[in-house]
């Protein structure tokens, strides 16, 4: 993180990288309970991305899901036409208020700032999906 914390984007090799880092930390915690899949085509990886993205999505899955071995939560990274999706399960944990959409907000706004575009969110009763524009 104190690597990219200056810069404005990174290529997506290294935000794959660094959410490997982070994704083998979540195995240790949930052990069978969260599974991972990230298919990316080689040509993609030198799109351009704001740093930190992929790790802030992978954490709100995980904190707005109830995540067990009965409940696993299951988490695919892959493109789809001109974007990069990430997409979870849901398993919604029972809380007190409303989500602040903090993350997803800022997400938006360094999108915007970056390519001028937005990104693009989905959710059925199934699952979660946030569609990021390849830069």
């Amino acid at each position: 993180m104190l690597l990219h914390q200056d810069k404005k984007q990174v290529h997506l090799q290294e935000e794959i990288k660094f959410l490997e880092s982070y994704l083998f930390l979540l195995k240790i915690r949930f052990e069978e309970a969260i599974f991972t899949s990230i298919e990316i085509p080689e040509g993609a990886y030198n799109a351009l991305m704001p740093p930190n993205t992929l790790q802030l999505l992978i954490e709100n899955a995980v904190k707005h899901n109830a995540v067990s071995s009965k409940k696993p939560l299951f988490i695919s990274i892959f493109i789809s036409e001109e974007w990069l999706v990430v997409e979870n399960n849901l398993h919604p944990v029972k809380a007190s208020g409303a989500s602040s959409n903090v993350g997803l907000k800022n997400i938006s706004s360094r999108y915007r700032l970056l390519k001028s575009q937005d990104i693009v969110i989905r959710k059925n009763e199934q699952c979660f999906q946030v569609f990021l524009p390849l830069v």
